[in-house]
């Protein structure tokens, strides 16, 4: 780990964005005896209150408690005065050094309504667990902030788990930036499959935990990396994006095969599968046994 530093047309999968759109905050002005913006402006007294502060969110999930700490934020520095620029670029650094935002843009002065800060969030697309919680991880490796009990449900789907549970990430924070090499590998497996499945099939997924301590080698004998999926069903994924080798099946073909795998355990009965082989053009499915037929005779 490093420093800390709506609606969807079928066939075609919505592919979300990995940035959440930008959150306006709006900050109203406090006028101390001023009759006009223009006067406030000449005279310089006039000044943002935290006290008014306005939060907008047009993405589908933002944890509340990201909520909490924005407005935190703002109170810490009291009301700050419009023509003080230091100040309020001091108050977007503070915005930007929060573990869940990417990016802030410069305040704007809204006269005579506020201020407007307009920052990008970073959107969970992956999970690890940290002891019997679960911290979301965005795209560029970032563990955010607010623990789960469980894996979280963002836009119709669970956050993936980065497996497996063993310990190596007791001491991770917020803030903090998954490095391993494995979990990376597990990472962009992730991001992909928020690319590539649509939204009702990412609900059908369900939970998952994705094993790719061996995404960046695949083989006869060598599944790769794996999606282990309740009910004990597992899918052999084969390599990491991010390896670049020859002869990969395409990720748009893998996630194809397990959204039609899906689809055949909804029929039950004899399309029930445990194990699902999707590095090939043509899946491979291992199927149960059915149960012998008891009989009196022995060998």
């Amino acid at each position: 780990m490093g420093p800390r530093p709506n609606q969807r047309s079928r066939p075609r999968p919505r592919r979300l964005p990995l940035w959440l759109p930008l959150a306006a905050i709006v900050v109203p002005l406090t006028w101390i005896g001023l009759r006009s913006a223009d006067d406030a402006r000449a005279k310089g007294f006039g000044t943002l209150d935290p006290s008014q502060l306005e939060l907008e969110f047009p993405q589908e999930w933002v944890d509340p408690r990201w909520e909490d700490e924005l407005v935190a934020t703002f109170e810490d520095f009291g009301q700050v005065a419009l023509d003080d620029g230091a100040r309020l670029r001091e108050l977007a650094a503070a915005l930007e050094g929060l573990a869940f935002v990417a990016e802030v843009a410069s305040p704007r002065i809204v006269w005579p309504a506020g201020a407007s800060f307009a920052m990008r969030l970073r959107r969970p697309v992956a999970c690890v667990a940290v002891s019997d919680r679960f911290l979301a991880v965005d795209a560029a490796g970032v563990i955010l902030p607010g623990s789960h009990a469980t894996p979280p449900k963002v836009a119709g789907g669970f956050l993936p788990l980065l497996g497996p549970r063993d310990g190596r990430f007791l001491d991770a924070l917020p803030g903090d930036r998954i490095e391993d090499d494995a979990d990376l590998d597990g990472l962009a497996i992730a991001v992909s499959l928020w690319e590539y499945l649509a939204r009702e099939e990412r609900g059908a997924l369900g939970r998952i935990v994705i094993e790719a301590q061996d995404a960046a080698r695949s083989s006869l004998t060598n599944p790769g990396a794996v999606l282990r999926l309740v009910e004990g069903r597992a899918v052999a994924f084969g390599r990491s994006p991010r390896v670049d080798e020859p002869g990969e099946l395409a990720l748009a073909s893998k996630w194809a095969h397990v959204a039609a795998a899906l689809r055949e355990l909804e029929q039950g009965g004899a399309s029930d599968w445990i194990v699902l082989d999707a590095r090939m053009d043509d899946p491979e499915y291992i199927r149960p046994v059915p149960a012998l037929t008891e009989s009196e005779e022995s060998p």
